[in-house]
């Protein structure tokens, strides 16, 4: 499934989203290119004017020259980014490489269509992280997020971002429309004392 500038290359204005404006903070000490073409930059946390910083950064990136830095720059800040996608009924795989500061440790947690992932721990090194969803039926707009979700102030950076249907099994449940019924038999606990 396409998403807009996978390896965060492009970079352009872009655009924040009006809920949360007030926190963003343009990163210090880094090289900011600017923000990430195709997405929306978004913080998560609350409340909602928690201050973080969200840019594409020359010499980020996992693969290419640059990568998203996702920086919370308070304990109660979820910075990161979202797009939104049309996607049919299915199971799919969002993946995205991610990596805190040398020798510390963040989390990472993405939404894809309908359910986030929990945080997932990520170190100085890079690491790919991989959820899966099922979505029951087709979206228009299915929400696509990439957050900091640490719960402290600090960094991650983000890059490579992947999303592709998988097989997946879906469950559908059916009346029983058998005549005769099996009976449920019910078994009362064993009492020990008369074996």
């Amino acid at each position: 499934v396409p998403l807009p500038s996978p390896s965060f290359e492009e970079v352009g204005e872009g655009a924040v989203d009006a809920f949360t404006r007030n926190g963003l903070v343009r990163p210090e000490g880094a090289t900011i290119l600017g923000l990430p073409v195709g997405w929306h930059v978004y913080q998560w946390g609350s409340p909602q004017e928690s201050r973080f910083a969200v840019a594409v950064e020359k010499g980020g990136g996992h693969s290419g020259e640059s990568g998203l830095r996702a920086e919370n720059l308070e304990a109660s800040a979820k910075g990161g980014v979202y797009t939104h996608v049309k996607l049919e009924a299915g199971t799919y795989e969002l993946s995205v490489w991610a990596r805190a500061p040398e020798g510390q440790t963040a989390r990472v947690a993405v939404y894809l269509g309908t359910a986030y992932s929990p945080p997932m721990k990520v170190g100085d090194e890079w690491q790919h992280l991989v959820f899966q969803n099922a979505l029951g039926e087709a979206t228009e707009r299915a929400e696509i997020n990439l957050q900091n979700a640490s719960g402290t102030a600090g960094v991650v950076w983000l890059d490579d971002v992947a999303l592709r249907r998988v097989p997946g099994v879906r469950y559908e449940l059916t009346p029983d429309t058998r005549p005769e019924r099996p009976r449920t038999l019910l078994f009362s606990p064993m009492n020990a004392n008369y074996l």
